[in-house]
């Protein structure tokens, strides 16, 4: 078992900032044709390219792990209807229908399934999130804890009648509140 990083797209914000600025170097006579064209071309980004290095790092990462055996990967990607009308719909479908394609290039069997991080891989029962700085860690009844982006896993390896790892996969802060 093997998990990537979490790939962030690049930041919108920052974006915006630069364009800014540049609009107003231009605005006051620095380069104004310049400006203006770095300043249009910086606020229409299009994630495609982001899209596409980010499932081939994906790829990459998992052939050079598994030198040679056979891979299955899951993507926990949410469905179309629960990311309908967000900025990350097309970014969140497009990274589906790419990651399809190369894993029909490199012989990988691909699953999209997204399980739920509110719902307890051991006893079935409702976890809750417990306040900790830069994490959200969720806890059950049964004495599950874990970051609740690493329970989807946790589901995924039980619906493959897998073993489930030691948890939490990896430390958690001491500054838990229960």
């Amino acid at each position: 078992m093997h998990e990537t990083l979490k790939l962030k797209p690049p930041n919108r914000g920052r974006r915006l900032k630069e364009a800014a600025k540049q609009q107003r170097a231009a605005a006051h006579g620095s380069k104004s044709n310049v400006n203006y064209a770095l300043a249009r071309l910086t606020m229409k980004f299009d994630s495609r390219g982001w899209v596409q290095s980010a499932a081939a790092e994906i790829f990459k990462k998992a052939l050079a792990y598994a030198k040679g055996k056979s891979i299955l990967m899951n993507f926990d990607i949410p469905d179309s209807e629960s990311v309908k009308k967000s900025r990350l719909q097309r970014t969140l479908l497009s990274i589906k229908s790419v990651a399809k394609n190369l894993a029909n290039w490199y012989g990988i069997h691909v699953e999209f399934r997204c399980y739920s991080s509110h719902t307890c891989p051991l006893c079935g029962g409702e976890l809750k999130e417990l306040k900790a700085k830069r994490t959200r860690v969720m806890r059950c009844k049964c004495g599950f804890y874990e970051d609740r982006d690493y329970i989807p896993f946790h589901h995924w390896l039980k619906s493959l009648n897998l073993p489930l790892p030691k948890w939490p996969l990896r430390t958690l802060p001491n500054d838990l509140e229960a």
